[in-house]
């Protein structure tokens, strides 16, 4: 298996470590959320709105 089969990210651990005060051993994913989120998407809008919540995906 190459590894060009597979997205990856190499992020700097300093400054993650700086600005956000450490690394998260576990990101939550509101899987619950995201579920009702997309019940409610419109497919006629561009543009998609914002999550009313925020987890590992949302968090800008």
């Amino acid at each position: 298996m190459a590894i060009n089969q597979f997205l990856t990210f190499v992020l700097p651990k300093k400054p993650i470590e700086e600005k956000f005060g450490g690394i998260p051993k576990q990101l939550e994913i509101k899987h619950s959320e995201w579920e009702k989120y997309w019940e409610n998407y419109d497919m006629e809008l561009n543009d998609a709105p914002e999550p009313e919540f925020e987890d590992a995906i949302s968090t800008k």
